[in-house]
């Protein structure tokens, strides 16, 4: 880069009031080189996944070792979705655009509990809650049971909320009765 006097000054007090400065990836490498590259793409308009598809395999270099996610789950980490199936870039000044993002990540955090198995011993309450409101609004009633049945009952007991769902989850379960519950 090259720059008069007065454009150097300006450039080093902007550099400096920047939270970090980063050089732009000539080719997608990794998952920060893919978010960054994502990034450039979404800025002055929102694209769709077939918009972004074929452009992002031209600018992959991936090397053997790197393990990088699928391009759909990085945007679904790092990106908000129009209502019309358009990716766009949050903006941070929009209390809705953040409260979304937390909302996919703490989804994302409630769907590694459903993965797992046996007793739920650390988790976010805010994970489960998020998670529940999502199961109730799509009627799955057996993810609601599954999941609140792991937890330790003094937590749901403390819980109205996770209790609310709970029990009213127990009520509504499509699934049969068990055979062992008959006899």
């Amino acid at each position: 880069m090259v720059f008069t006097a007065a454009q150097a000054a300006a450039y080093d007090k902007l550099r400096l009031q920047a939270e970090r400065v980063e050089q732009l990836a000539l080719f997608v490498t990794d998952e920060s080189s893919a978010r960054q590259w994502l990034r450039q793409e979404l800025e002055h308009e929102p694209k769709t996944y077939g918009d972004l598809q074929p452009k992002f395999v031209q600018q992959l270099h991936q090397s053997k070792y790197e393990d990088l996610p699928e391009l759909k789950v990085i945007l679904e980490q790092a990106f908000l979705q129009d209502d019309k199936g358009r990716w766009y870039v949050p903006d941070p000044e929009r209390a809705a655009d953040l409260e979304k993002l937390r909302q996919n990540a703490l989804l994302r955090e409630f769907n590694e509990y459903r993965k797992g198995k046996g007793r739920l011993k650390v988790f976010r309450s805010e994970a489960v809650r998020a998670g529940f409101s999502v199961a109730w609004r799509e009627r799955e009633y057996d993810v609601i049971v599954e999941i609140a049945e792991r937890m330790p009952e003094s937590v749901l007991q403390e819980d109205q909320q996770l209790l609310m769902y709970y029990h009213n989850a127990g009520l509504r379960q499509s699934s049969q009765p068990k055979q062992e519950n008959l006899l």
